[in-house]
């Protein structure tokens, strides 16, 4: 008996042994090969393989230092964890070159030092309002760079915020984006959002073609955003000289001038269309206007008092068609648009070495207006909706292969120098490129400051540059996430049935049942 005892215990040592020994070799190698069961929609908790590719190969090691209070109120609280599995997963296929710490005490000290700054937080506690200064940022550091990321505000984006970093830091340099000057383009000041995005991944320059000059080679993409002046010929035989080369140029056009406080509209003559339509693309002159809108709030009378109220605006175009198979749009769910055109389908057909591909259009429920334009609200009570049967329409469109030169068989146009003299280009025409990409969206103010009505807005012009500027993997986790689920449209005789079904059918069938209950009930009292 008690060398049975005495077994029993050496058995139940040995098994709580192996036991712990498993729990340690199971931690241990957690840390290198990382598993997760993802049942979002997207996977957003599974990182992307341009995220994976980013740190696969890495030639250094990649150190964070997140620099976090430990006194995080929520709903922020959880943004801690939700980095930390984010940061495990990293290291986990960057095979440990990838490494983070935490850092929670003496933040005023190391954090702020770091480029770390503190945010003040209101928090209710104890039915209690009080402000609480806390560090929610991180730094990553490979070999003599840096990137610092000084507030996390959220987990939305997160992992395109991480790997958009490590993508930059471990590039050999950064690449260029070119933005058209000399037409009364955007100006940088309406555009401060989305540079500001954009410069955390590329270096963006301004590009003028004046006194002959021509677009820079090392640019990776040319932007070409709401111009109000006429494009010249030199400008244009720039341009064509520069996608000859195989530069990627964006189009972000408004053929049609359309002010809403003057509900006067007019079109713009930019000099572009012959160059566009010989690559196979044009923006047309008329505004879309669209039963799928974005309202505005009018003002009108109410015996003394001047009241607000919303009512639908089709020339500002809620966009929700897009091509779902591509990359560039796929994950978009809502662009807003203001005083859009139209983009003519047609002119790519007689192009065999051209992929061209409609990426986003209007609802079915859509008209066109061209030259006698009228901006003022429709009259909800008085809108036809069979007036706007022309069906969807492209809004947006890219283009992609090989493109001869709009100067084939042409003179090469004159330029001015500074002494206003006329010059000429010496160097040869080029005639062809085998590859190229071109992106013409039919507005120039949607990803405006003053316009971006939708997070998509956003999304869909970083996600086009990103299209130029062929880094299409961050494309596919910078729209990771739902950002609105809007509800779809019925017709008006579903919208009928269901509103007679709640106001009739449901109290018929209460009815109904209530006279099956008493027939029931009958039926026994009879039998007993």
């Amino acid at each position: 008996m008690a060398n049975r005892k005495t077994d029993f215990k050496v058995n139940s040592t040995a098994i709580l042994g192996l036991l712990i020994g498993i729990i340690i070799a199971v931690n241990v190698i957690s840390n290198y090969f990382f598993v997760r069961l993802d049942l979002t929609e997207d996977n957003i908790f599974t990182l992307s393989p341009i995220s994976i590719e980013s740190v696969s190969n890495l030639d250094d090691k990649i150190f964070v230092r997140a620099y976090f209070s430990a006194d995080i109120p929520a709903p922020l609280s959880n943004t801690r964890q939700f980095l930390q599995d984010q940061l495990d997963e990293f290291r986990a296929y960057s095979d440990g070159k990838l490494d983070y710490e935490f850092i929670s005490e003496n933040l005023d000290e190391v954090g702020t030092k770091a480029g770390i700054q503190p945010v003040d937080l209101r928090v209710v506690e104890n039915d209690e309002v009080s402000v609480r200064r806390v560090y929610l940022g991180l730094v990553m550091q490979y070999e003599d760079k840096q990137e610092v990321m000084p507030f996390i505000q959220n987990s939305n984006g997160l992992e395109y915020d991480l790997t958009k970093r490590i993508l930059k830091l471990t590039s050999e340099s950064t690449k260029k984006i070119g933005f058209l000057t000399g037409h009364d383009e955007v100006g940088n000041d309406l555009l401060q959002n989305a540079r500001s995005h954009l410069s955390e991944q590329y270096q963006l320059v301004p590009v003028s073609l004046e006194f002959g000059k021509t677009v820079p080679a090392d640019l990776e993409a040319l932007l070409v955003i709401a111009p109000k002046k006429a494009l010249s010929d030199w400008d244009n035989y720039a341009i064509d000289q520069y996608i000859m080369t195989g530069g990627k140029v964006g189009f972000y056009l408004n053929k049609v001038s359309a002010d809403i406080s003057t509900q006067t509209a007019e079109n713009i003559e930019l000099n572009v269309d012959g160059l566009m339509t010989h690559y196979g693309i044009k923006v047309n002159s008329n505004l879309v206007q669209d039963l799928l809108n974005q309202p505005i709030s009018v003002s009108e009378r109410r015996g003394i008092f001047n009241v607000q109220r919303q009512v639908p605006y089709p020339f500002l175009p809620l966009i929700r068609d897009f091509a779902k198979e591509d990359a560039m749009v796929k994950d978009l769910e809502n662009v807003s648009l203001y005083f859009s055109s139209t983009i003519d389908t047609t002119l790519a057909a007689d192009k065999p070495d051209v992929t061209f591909t409609p990426i986003a259009f209007t609802s079915p429920k859509t008209k066109l207006v061209s030259n006698n334009y009228s901006l003022y609200p429709p009259d909800p009570k008085t809108l036809n909706p069979n007036e706007y049967n022309l069906g969807r329409q492209a809004v947006a469109a890219t283009l992609q292969g090989k493109f001869t030169s709009y100067y084939h068989n042409k003179d090469k146009p004159q330029f001015l120098k500074e002494d206003s003299t006329v010059g000429f280009d010496p160097q040869s025409t080029l005639l062809e490129t085998e590859n190229a990409r071109i992106f013409v969206a039919a507005d120039g103010d949607f990803m405006q400051d003053n316009f971006m009505n939708q997070p998509d807005n956003l999304n869909f012009f970083l996600n086009s540059v990103d299209w130029l500027a062929s880094t299409e993997g961050l494309i596919q986790i910078r729209s990771r996430g739902v950002t609105d689920r809007p509800l779809e449209e019925i017709d008006d005789g579903t919208k009928n049935m269901i509103k007679w079904g709640n106001s009739v059918g449901l109290p018929l069938l209460v009815l109904l049942f209530g006279l099956v209950r008493w027939q029931m009930r009958k039926n026994r009292k009879v039998e007993i």
